[in-house]
């Protein structure tokens, strides 16, 4: 939005939220949004024939999709902060006299970037980005893997009392069992952590020895750690050799030879196993990974804390995987801004 477009409330507005440092006001100062707005050309209405209530600029719906994001909000209640909230509005780019997308708009430009792989190209550019700016966002390797819980339940079974009517005792009253049908997230799957049972995804993570994701793919819960290895490190490519640190359930052979054959040092912590090392050494070995490789725990319970990571708020693989690089990307900048 141009000064000169702007309103005489939007300059007043502009003026008083300069006196704000807020998080969102410094992301807009540390991304390259030129290089953004190249790669939103692709998906831009105004380009086609196509013209009607979706003919935003995309730039400004992206916006709209990191301030929804950062905040962890619904559609509809994204569109009540586009209306009320004017650190949002002014991030979003938007004036008082333009026309707010409602929730409907929101959800239909979110499913259009889905098309266009537009989350994933726009995480791939910000660690670029950061990379171009001074910070090895590549620099290690360390893997882990946290569940996000599905957005909706399978179908339960409930029992029900009856309760007695008359004369008739309490005791001899039968108990009714009803399966109750929720809505369902058929990619979902059932795992359980500890005593606890969790139905959603797991989101298999990499990060830097500063705490920063520089990869990740999202599967079913019941999906192995161990299996995903080799699938993070062609994610992440790293193009110098460095080192990957992961805890005992990466450990296999077929793991081990993956890392040689990329060229990749091996840190990752053994099982228990006589004919690799002497107890002490392997103790020694683990306590020694572990003391690096905290920081992949460190990273997701500041997502859990601050950007909802625990519970996706869509249904499905795909909207699932979108929201976690979404706020992987999110968590990158303002754990940037503090580096920087």
């Amino acid at each position: 939005m141009n000064r000169n477009d702007m309103t005489f409330a939007d300059i007043e507005i502009s003026n008083r939220l300069e006196k704000i440092d807020h998080v969102l006001f410094k992301i807009e100062k540390l991304v390259d949004w030129e290089a953004i707005n190249k790669l939103l050309e692709q998906t831009d209405y105004r380009n086609s024939s196509y013209y009607g209530r979706d003919c935003y600029d995309p730039t400004k719906m992206f916006r709209v999709m990191i301030a929804q994001r950062y905040y962890n909000l619904s559609d509809r209640e994204m569109e009540i902060q586009l209306l009320a909230n004017f650190i949002v509005l002014k991030f979003c780019k938007f004036s008082m006299q333009d026309q707010i997308p409602d929730y409907t708009t929101i959800c239909r430009w979110r499913k259009h970037f889905m098309e266009f792989e537009v989350f994933q190209e726009a995480f791939d550019e910000i660690i670029n980005q950061l990379a171009n700016l001074g910070i090895g966002i590549k620099n290690s390797i360390i893997i882990d893997a946290t569940i996000t819980e599905s957005y909706s339940r399978p179908k339960k079974i409930e029992t029900i009392d009856i309760e007695p009517t008359g004369d008739e005792p309490l005791q001899e009253q039968p108990q009714v069992t009803l399966t109750i049908e929720e809505s369902k997230d058929p990619d979902a799957r059932w795992i359980k952590k500890g005593k606890k049972c969790v139905y959603g995804y797991k989101a298999h993570t990499s990060t830097n020895k500063d705490g920063l994701i520089n990869g990740m793919v999202t599967t079913p819960a019941n999906v192995y750690d161990g299996n995903m290895l080799q699938t993070i490190v062609d994610k992440v490519s790293p193009k110098h050799k460095i080192g990957l640190y992961a805890d005992k359930g990466y450990d296999s052979k077929s793991n081990r030879d993956f890392l040689n054959s990329k060229n990749i040092e091996d840190y990752i912590m053994r099982k228990k196993n006589l004919k690799q090392l002497v107890e002490e050494d392997r103790v020694n070995r683990n306590k020694n990974i572990s003391s690096e490789r905290y920081v992949v725990e460190r990273t997701f319970g500041s997502l859990k804390s601050t950007l909802g990571f625990g519970k996706s708020k869509y249904v499905g693989l795909r909207k699932t995987h979108n929201y976690n690089i979404l706020g992987a990307m999110l968590f990158n900048l303002i754990r940037s801004i503090s580096i920087l």
